[in-house]
Order: structure tokens, then sequence, then C-alpha cells
């Protein structure tokens, strides 16, 4: 495991931001391992970078005399956007240079980025990758997340420039302007995806001559990619990409995802953060072993980002499958030194828990209940007034779920039972849908409405209700083996609980389905089925599609995790009923955010970190550990000492107690 600071292309060159580093190394051992030096922002000439080159190569070699490792930035290739504008530009941007704009699917043209198919612009970043890459001889070059085909303001889709389009319509045999062509991409799929894999062709390209300067310049670097998740323009996942970077450079490529949470003035911002980086971890090809996420404190000032704060970030990141960090948070130096002395002091006290979470998520998959996501996603058909802003990722959907202590990831071993939102549906074709309903999955109505309208027999149907009629409703629990805790128990059901849950009920159930728990009201709300059995129809029940799986209903409150402790505890209760168990739970009434990490080959649970997302200690916290990898239960947190749990036993589940977590802290049990 590497801890990593990254340094700016301006501050780099000044003695006292060196001098700082190093002190910081000497004073907080183990606080880091590794800083990043950057190229220059901008597009200055070229001569510039060779200078500038130089000049990091002496420091890097002040860097290594001290035992710190030395990787490089590739601060931008295609281009920011239009901030770039303050930084010197000439090397491209001077009117003699002649070098292709970035154009977007609307005509607009961006100023300060580049058609990555342009001759010009892809000799520039060759030449300026060589310069920096045999000056320095990183050990990482890591490609800033500008290198991709959206998000360049103003261009927001690209490259649609007369060049690459008079490019495609020669390799298609076409003759479309630009306005058809994105017309038809709105409307056909296919071509659509023959499209995307021009832009593919295009930016593997330049991908392939940037490893191969570095290849030629620095055999022994590695090259890295950064990003984050910005929808399936792309197609799905960087994996083009990264099969590049392996081939050319003979190296396995690295990995650093990104997104948001600069300041931690709400916390809670900080799981949906970690969880978008799973997301993008879970979508990388089997190959990229180092998953480094960003932790960026922007504007590195006591009013941004927290010690603790950073601290979380770090702790959370490798619980979740991480294997390394990356830290933007003194890029400049807006504050006293002492003030940046807070984060390494906590760094370094925190480092062997870090390195143990590490350890854990090299050699582990995340288990838990699996989003449902297709792989599909740029084919989704697109409804009237749509664009290719509508082809995003999924990934955000129910991500309020992990606050209510149910283990939610994106990695898919197969087993565990599946959430399908109604937004991965509608991306999934007809194969992954019919592929899915051979396992265990959990919907709500609108999910199940979405399933019967593509053709699909599930054995029951889904009626809209209205806003309001939930505050006449409740739910009366049935006597059920799925929930056997829960005997006549009656819910209420609010507008609070529905979340952005479909308002529905079930109704024309065949003999196969079990119901879990039918609606009831007061005489002001008047039956929605005639038939008197259960005249506000169903509300939970378990369908038995014909593909052989179980289909779960819960038909209000599922996507939101602001629900009674008792509708929780009846999905997690339904995962092990219809046979895929999960592999670690909460017992004790705590809210918490849990990361299970089970060995990729025996699925033994090797590893269950908790946080508390609350302002207050949490005491008492009891779990549920089923198949561990030990006996041997040993806890350890950001806080406090290490220490061996007791644990009691029934079968192969196991029950240990938490020591107290402190506010916004996290603590792991390791099976060993």
């Amino acid at each position: 495991m590497k801890l990593i600071q990254r340094f700016g292309s301006g501050s780099q060159y000044q003695q006292n931001y060196i001098d700082h580093f190093i002190s910081f190394h000497k004073q907080y051992p183990y606080s880091f391992d590794e800083v990043w030096l950057a190229t220059d922002y901008g597009y200055p000439p070229i001569s510039v970078h060779k200078e500038h080159a130089r000049l990091l190569g002496e420091a890097a070699e002040r860097l290594r005399r001290e035992g710190i490792g030395v990787s490089l930035q590739l601060s931008n290739s295609i281009g920011h956007g239009q901030y770039s504008c303050k930084n010197d530009c000439t090397g491209l941007c001077a009117p003699e240079v002649n070098a292709r704009r970035l154009v977007g699917h609307d005509g607009v043209t961006a100023d300060y980025c580049f058609c990555w198919n342009g001759e010009v612009f892809r000799r520039y970043i060759v030449d300026e990758v060589t310069a920096y890459v045999s000056a320095i001889h990183p050990n990482d070059l890591f490609i800033d997340d500008d290198f991709r085909p959206t998000n360049h303001a103003p261009v927001n889709f690209g490259c649609f420039c007369d060049s690459c389009i008079a490019d495609f319509n020669a390799k298609h045999s076409l003759s479309l302007g630009r306005e058809e062509l994105v017309s038809r991409c709105y409307r056909d799929p296919d071509f659509r995806m023959l499209w995307i894999g021009f832009v593919r062709d295009g930016l593997s390209g330049l991908m392939g001559e940037i490893c191969e300067a570095v290849r030629k310049a620095s055999p022994e670097t590695r090259v890295g990619l950064q990003g984050g998740a910005h929808g399936a323009y792309r197609g799905y996942g960087n994996g083009y990409l990264f099969d590049v970077m392996h081939r050319i450079t003979g190296h396995k490529p690295a990995w650093r995802g990104g997104g948001g949470f600069y300041e931690d003035s709400n916390p809670n911002r900080v799981f949906a953060k970690i969880h978008s980086i799973a997301y993008q971890n879970s979508i990388l090809p089997s190959y990229v072993t180092m998953r480094c996420p960003e932790i960026e404190n922007l504007p590195f000032s006591v009013f941004g980002k927290s010690p603790a704060g950073t601290a979380l970030e770090t702790a959370l990141g490798l619980a979740s499958g991480n294997t390394d960090v990356s830290y933007s948070m003194m890029m400049n130096v807006n504050e006293t030194v002492d003030f940046y002395g807070q984060y390494f002091r906590l760094f370094s006290e925190q480092r062997a828990y870090y390195e143990a979470l590490a350890e854990v998520s090299e050699r582990t998959t995340a288990t838990g209940l699996v989003y449902g996501m297709s792989k599909h996603i740029a084919r989704m058909p697109l409804d009237e007034g749509d664009d290719f802003s509508d082809l995003s990722e999924p990934y955000k959907c129910s991500d309020m779920l992990w606050r209510c202590a149910m283990p939610v990831c994106f990695d898919d071993n197969g087993k565990d039972t599946v959430l399908l939102h109604p937004t991965a549906i509608r991306s999934m074709t007809d194969a992954e849908l019919d592929a899915l309903l051979t396992r265990n999955v959990i919907t709500d109505g609108l999910g199940l409405a979405m399933i019967n309208k593509r053709g699909f027999d599930t054995g029951a149907q889904a009626a809209p209700m209205s806003h309001s009629d939930l505050l006449f409703l409740s739910e009366r629990v049935l006597p059920h083996k799925a929930q056997p805790k829960y005997n006549r128990e009656l819910l209420t059901v609010s507008s609070f609980a529905k979340g952005d849950s479909f308002p529905s009920y079930l109704h024309t159930l065949d003999d196969t389905a079990e119901i879990l728990g039918t609606y009831q009201s007061n005489p002001a709300l008047p039956p929605f089925m005639p038939d008197g059995q259960y005249p506000y129809g169903v509300a939970t029940a378990i369908l038995h599609p014909k593909q052989g799986g179980r289909l779960a209903i819960f038909t209000y409150g599922l996507w939101k995790g602001n629900v009674p402790s008792v509708q929780r505890d009846r999905i997690l209760d339904v995962c092990a009923y219809m046979g895929s168990p999960l592999s670690a739970r909460v017992v004790s009434l705590h809210q918490a955010v849990m990361y299970v990490r089970a060995d990729k080959e025996t699925g033994k649970t090797r590893a269950v970190s908790v946080c508390n997302p609350t302002i207050g200690a949490a005491s008492g916290i009891t779990l549920e550990i089923k198949s561990p990898a030990s006996e041997h239960f040993v806890f350890m947190g950001q806080y406090g000492p290490s220490c061996v749990l007791d644990f009691q036993k029934d079968g192969d589940t196991y029950r240990v107690t938490l020591p107290e977590l402190a506010p916004y802290s996290l603590g792991t049990v390791f099976c060993r």
C-alpha cells in the first residue's frame, strides 16, 4: 500500500514547498510514501516543458534520497475546459500552430481542448510526455481525468469536428452532416455504437502513442489512468484503454477513481463518493490491481475538509476495495505549514489500520446486496427529447440504503441477491434481464411493471397509486418463514417512507406467489381491488418467474434508508429465505454503513467494516457474521487500541459486539 501526495505544477518548483514535504516525512513516519510531480497545466511551448522537466528531475532525485518515491502526473491531455485560458497555452493555441479543437455534438468548439485525432495535438502530447518521463523516470505516469470523450467545457460530448465526421463517413461509406449524425445516434442504438466505436478507436490511438513514448523513455514506468463516472457515451468502462496500456508498456495499468466530496461540511456525502468509486472499480479489468482513489481537498484551506474527514475518507476508501490512496490536499499552501501537519499526524497514527484494510482489499471482493447493472447502457433506447446525457450509469440509485446498515456493493459473485432499480432495468437488454430472473432479485412496483412490460411473465402485476393514498395505508405483515420474527405486525406507510419508490400495489398474483404483507386502510379510502380478499392489494411478495429465480417485490420504501428497522430486517431476512443470506449484518438498533469483504476463492468472510455515520458515539454495535475465514476476530479502528473480540456461535453464524465507535469513524472486524 502507498499513501501518495500530489504536487501542483506551480508550487513544486519552490524549494520550501519540497522542504515541507520532507519535514513531514521525517516528523510523521509512514504518513506518505510517494509524491506525484506534475507536468505544467496548460499547453506551453515544448521548450518550456523540457526546462521544467529538467528541474523536476533534480527534485525527484532529492526526494528519492529521502526515501520518498516519485511518480508523475500528466496534468492535462485533451484539456479540462475553458478555465485553462489562465495558463500558458501558446504551444497549441497560437494561431500559427493550427491544432484541431474539440467540437461538441451541438457544433460548439472548445478553445482550450483538442481533438484526440489531431496530428499536431498528438505530436505535442508525445513530445511533452517524453520530456518529463525521460528526465524523471517515475514509478508511474498517471494521466489526469481529462482523457475522456465528455465534459470538456463548453463541449459536453465530442469529437464532432469536421475532420472526425469526414473520417467516420469514409469508414462507413456515409455522407452525414453533424446534425443528421447526432440524430441517428439518438434514434438508432446500433448506429450509436458505430459512432462510439469510432470515438473509442481515436482515444485508443492517442493512448497508444502516449504509452509507446513512455516505453521508449522509461521502460520501467507503469501507466495509470485517472477518471470518474462520466456516463456511458464512451461505452462500457475503460477496458479498451487499459488493454492498450497493458499491451504496450508490459505493466499492469493502475486506476485512480475520483469525483466530488471536496469539503466535509456535509460529512455524509463521503459515502456517496465511496459508492461512486466502488462502481468505477467494479467495471475495471481484472488485471488492474492498483486501485487508488483520489482524496481532493479543494481549496486546501482550514474551512474545507478537516484532518479527521480526510482520515475517514482514507479508511473508507481502503475498506471498500481500494489498495492505495492519493491526496490532493496541499498542492498550494494556503495555510501555515503547521496546519497541514495535523493531517500527516493522523495518517501516521492510523497507518497500521490502513495497511490491514489494504491487505484485505487486495485479496477479496465486496459482498452484500448487489446492484444490478447493465454492460450495455450505451445501447439504451432514448425517448423523445433525450440526448447523450441520458446514457448515464445508474450507480447513484438507492444510495441511501447504505445508511441503514445494509451492505450494498457492485461486485457480483453471481450468488448474492441482486437489487434491481428501475433506472437500471431501463438500460438492460432482454438477455441481461432474462439471466437475472434466474437468480434472487429484489425490486419495487415500478421495477415489476417495467419487467412485465418487456414481456417477462413474473406471476403478478403492479398498479400505481397516488402519493396521497399512502397517507391512509398501513402494511399488515403476515406470518411467513421469510420473516419469522414478525407476526401480524402493522407498519405505517407514509410519504416519508416512499423514497423514490413507485407508489403501487400488487394484484393478479398467480398461485406460486408468496404473500408477505397486504395493505389495509381505514374507511376514508375506497378499496382498490373489487374481490375483497385484498381490497388494497398486496404490499410485499415473493414471485417465481418462469426463469427459475425468485423476485421479491417491496412496493414502498425500498430505495430510502429512513425506514423502520422491521422493514430493513425483512429485506435481509428475505435474502436469507431465498437462499443468499448476507455475509454480515448489524443486529442492534444502530445507524451504520457497512463494507463486507469475502475471499474470492472460498467466499469466506474476511473483514467487516462498520462506520458510525452519526454525530454521537455509537456503543454496543453488534454484528452477525456468517462463514468467517477464522474464529479469531481482531478489531481495529481509526481511534483506540486493537483488541480480540469474544463471540457467540450458532452454526456458521457468529455474533460479536464492537468497541465504541466515535462519531464519523470507521472500525473493522478482521477474521484472521
